[in-house]
């Protein structure tokens, strides 16, 4: 929309990006080609388990569909596209959102690249991390409901997990208390047998 001779203005409230990047570095494994966590190879180890249901097999081929819509790869427009230029001058290209993701998750997030400006021109973070909490959120969404389709597998015998995979903790303690039976410390540079003869002496 443009407004004759006054000014429009968009306010977008985003989360945190440090604590954003948490959820995106958890995510990161479903888009990695080389990861074990690959969408597309969860998904094909999937589909021999429920070949014989036709409704899991209908659910499971929409959850693929949904996976393929989130590859930052793709250069697919997820839910918006842009073009930036100065303000007497030409936009720039039409840049759709999963690339302007994929330039945050490169240039801006995990891998320090540093053709941010070929990737995506005048593009800047701003707009590369807006387009990524786009991704990402998304990528989390259907991450959940992949879960839950694995556990309903399990529920009624499908797949065969132990119980304990989800309930394994996923998260370090950021405190911990320890029960020690014996301890040995000294000076930087003392050697490791002098500290294991202090042990050993601690036991007697």
């Amino acid at each position: 929309m443009i407004v004759p001779g006054g000014k429009s203005t968009m306010k977008v409230s985003l989360p945190n990006e440090e604590a954003f990047e948490s959820l995106a570095g958890r995510c990161r494994p479903f888009l990695m080609l080389r990861d074990d966590l690959h969408f597309k190879k969860v998904l094909d180890a999937l589909r021999p388990h429920v070949a014989a249901d036709p409704q899991r097999l209908a659910h499971l081929d929409d959850l693929s569909e949904a996976w393929s819509k989130l590859d930052p790869k793709s250069g697919a427009t997820l839910g918006l596209a842009s073009q930036v230029g100065p303000a007497d001058g030409p936009l720039g290209a039409l840049i759709p959102d999963t690339t302007l993701a994929d330039a945050w998750l490169y240039c801006d997030f995990g891998h320090g690249d540093t053709n941010a400006a070929e990737r995506v021109g005048e593009h800047g973070l701003d707009s590369r991390y807006f387009a990524a909490v786009l991704l990402i959120a998304n990528i989390a969404r259907v991450a959940v409901a992949t879960l839950n389709f694995i556990r309903s597998c399990c529920n009624v015998g499908l797949l065969e997990l132990d119980p304990e995979v989800f309930a394994e903790p996923v998260l370090a303690k950021p405190e911990r208390t320890m029960v020690l039976t014996a301890m040995a410390t000294g000076p930087v540079g003392t050697k490791r047998e002098d500290l294991e003869a202090a042990l050993r002496d601690a036991e007697c």
